[in-house]
């Protein structure tokens, strides 16, 4: 047999008939569509909303470690979220209102010793002149008068002591009837934050009224704590003061502490800063 012969037979021996190499890659085709199905059987498609859930932190039910009764849908998980950065707000505002609310009082207590004390200098301007024109009616009217004012002052600061010591009773009837509030910490301070929102916007509305919207907001917020639905009655109190005339604005030297105090009311709305300037002048004797 010749060389070209052998090498003939040897390639008849080694390559597989036309028919066998088309079964087999019909065969490889299979398994490779059958492995696809597997593999997508195995990762189901994710919708828009869980992608963006498990981009913040959220695992589908079978992913979850962890007490699977805890386990919440992307659509809860996000509505949370959304809640939760609300409260984060509402807080910072909270925190805002609550240091104006404090500056506002000790500016007004400071206008409301300037005025005592103007008054009463001038009535003892008023005695002494009283008392070189031998005018002894005046001078008892005059006494009685400082006296008045001094009794007056006194009894406003035993009032205020006796308010800081007592809440209001309808707010001490309002915790009595929703428990949450002293037992749950996370739930009182969402409900702290909405009344305080809440009673600033709307002024017109009454402690009661500010109450209701309080338990309201909270067991819709988080129905989850909540197995019965109780009724509720509302309270809250508004702060709010006489408005102002303006006056003229000159430049005036102010500290720091002052500027930090004006640039408060301005940014809440309290007062103007030409109305905070003549306040300070009134106080300040210039």
């Amino acid at each position: 047999m010749s060389e070209q012969a052998v090498q003939e037979a040897t390639k008849q021996e080694v390559a597989p008939p036309p028919e066998q190499v088309e079964d087999l890659q019909e065969e490889v085709s299979s398994e490779e569509e059958s492995s696809s199905s597997t593999t997508s059987q195995q990762a189901p498609q994710l919708s828009e909303e869980e992608q963006i859930a498990m981009e913040r932190g959220w695992r589908p039910k079978e992913e979850f470690e962890g007490d699977v009764k805890k386990w919440v849908s992307a659509e809860e998980f996000l509505r949370r979220g959304e809640l939760f950065e609300k409260i984060d707000s509402m807080g910072r505002d909270l925190r805002e209102t609550k240091k104006a609310l404090k500056m506002l009082q000790a500016h007004n207590e400071k206008l409301r010793e300037h005025e005592i004390t103007a008054t009463i200098q001038t009535l003892k301007n008023r005695k002494k002149q009283a008392y070189e024109e031998g005018n002894h009616d005046e001078l008892v009217e005059i006494d009685d008068q400082i006296l008045s004012i001094r009794e007056e002052l006194k009894a406003e600061k035993i009032a205020q002591q006796q308010e800081a010591a007592q809440p209001d009773p309808r707010f001490v009837q309002w915790v009595n009837r929703n428990g949450w509030y002293t037992q749950d910490q996370e739930l009182r301070n969402f409900g702290d934050e909405v009344g305080v929102i809440y009673a600033r916007n709307n002024p017109d509305k009454s402690p009661d009224e500010v109450l209701m919207y309080v338990e309201k907001r909270v067991r819709t917020a988080y129905p989850d704590k909540f197995t019965n639905p109780n009724r509720m009655k509302p309270s809250s109190v508004s702060t709010g003061s006489a408005p102002r005339s303006p006056k003229s604005s000159e430049e005036y030297q102010l500290s720091d502490d002052e500027r930090k105090v004006m640039n408060t009311f301005v940014r809440q709305g309290i007062m103007t800063k030409e109305e905070y300037i003549a306040d300070l002048k009134k106080v300040n004797g210039r």
